[in-house]
């Protein structure tokens, strides 16, 4: 006989077990769900702080790259410290996003520390910059890599190189005019910025400009090769060529002119005269490739030549390029070239020369009188020919490039 076994009283046991499971579950889930929420507003939180705090040091930063002398005017001795006001930052739909405060601390003589604060209601993170000074430079050649000099090479004037230093394939132990005070360091890397260059201009004249009698350009008249007129400001030239017995002004005296060109060339019986006067700016910017021949520059003022990818040829018989009384400063580009080809007493190149990412050659007993800031220094062969190479101009004129800061490393 088959019993049967009554099931009729688990139903419900087992229904109110599956009701208690899912219950406890859905709790568990619940608060899963309310803790991920709470860590997923606290992590976006601290990121807004992050960026925040991000945001206020560089801005900071780069404030003070642009503007060093604000450095100076903070009078901050080592180890102290100023902060700014809290300050709150507001969206674009006007809505406050969080906090930012920044300080500056004085590390050394040459080195600062800006740290940026982000808060976002009760969350807070710090992001700090190290800043360093560059360190200014004091010579006649400072170049990246290794200096060969042949041996009769007059050298004046500190010489430093990131590389080694030699005289005939020598390595030099001591500066050949010692006595005078002047010294050697081998492997000092200095690291200087790249030139800043002028914007190019929106565009270039269809035809070159051929000056082969005598023109004079201010701010207010460039001769436009195109049509009669003037070029509008914004335009540069195909070309410049000063032909045989032309003669081009460039007269800063009225006002600052800056000049834009694709390639400048330049005849034997050529001349370029560029008047310059304190405060206004003359400024010759070169695309490609320079020819320089007799050059004058004359008043009281700076003449700033850049040539940003190509080369520039300083030729004799006229490469005397400096009158009393006015300085000139070449900045060349990164992978550029300033080929200095002179010889005789008035075939020389008297100038400040900057390109911490470009060559400069010296060959056919060339005659340096001014500074150079280079990648590399040589002659045509392995060593450098120049007759003289003196330094007669420091940098103090550029506090553009001098005292100014750079961010060297983040500290998170």
């Amino acid at each position: 006989m088959k019993y049967l076994k009554s099931e009729s009283g688990l139903a419900m046991p087992l229904v109110l077990m599956i009701m208690i499971v899912i219950a406890l579950l859905g709790t568990a889930l619940w608060q899963y769900g309310i803790s991920e929420l709470n860590f997923s507003v606290r992590d976006e939180k601290r990121a807004r702080a992050y960026y925040l705090a991000r945001a206020g040091a560089e801005s900071v930063a780069l404030d003070l790259m642009r503007n060093p002398n604000n450095v100076i005017d903070m009078e901050l001795e080592v180890g102290e410290v100023i902060a700014s006001d809290n300050t709150d930052f507001i969206n674009e739909l006007d809505i406050k996003v969080g906090e930012i405060e920044v300080e500056i601390e004085r590390i050394s003589d040459y080195s600062i520390k800006i740290t940026g604060t982000g808060r976002v209601d009760d969350i807070e993170q710090d992001v700090a910059i190290l800043m360093e000074a560059l360190e200014p430079f004091d010579g006649v050649i400072y170049s990246f890599n290794d200096v060969n000099f042949q041996q009769q090479c007059d050298v004046k004037g500190n010489i430093v190189s990131g590389g080694n230093i030699y005289w005939q394939n020598d390595l030099l132990e001591e500066h050949p005019n010692s006595t005078e005070g002047y010294t050697i360091t081998h492997g000092r890397e200095l690291i200087f910025p790249e030139p800043v260059f002028p914007d190019a201009p929106t565009s270039y004249t269809d035809n070159p400009l051929n000056i082969n009698s005598e023109i004079t350009m201010t701010a207010e008249f460039l001769p436009d090769p195109d049509q009669e007129g003037y070029l509008a400001s914004d335009k540069g030239y195909q070309k410049i060529d000063i032909q045989n017995n032309g003669k081009l002004i460039i007269d800063a005296t009225p006002g600052s002119i800056t000049v834009h060109t694709i390639d400048f060339s330049m005849a034997n019986s050529g001349e370029l005269e560029l008047m310059t006067r304190a405060g206004n700016e003359l400024i010759i910017n070169v695309a490609n490739d320079m020819e320089l021949k007799k050059v004058r520059v004359k008043g009281d003022g700076v003449a700033k030549i850049y040539v940003k990818s190509g080369e520039l040829i300083a030729q004799t018989p006229h490469a005397n390029i400096l009158d009393a009384g006015a300085q000139l400063i070449v900045f060349l580009g990164e992978g550029s070239l300033m080929n200095v080809q002179a010889s005789g007493p008035i075939g020389y190149f008297q100038g400040l020369v900057y390109g911490p990412n470009a060559t400069v050659q010296l060959q056919g007993n060339a005659n340096f009188k001014g500074s150079m800031i280079v990648d590399q220094v040589k002659g045509k062969g392995e060593r450098v020919q120049a007759d003289d190479v003196h330094q007669d101009y420091n940098w103090d004129m550029l506090d553009d490039i001098f005292g100014r800061y750079r961010m060297i490393q983040w500290v998170e």
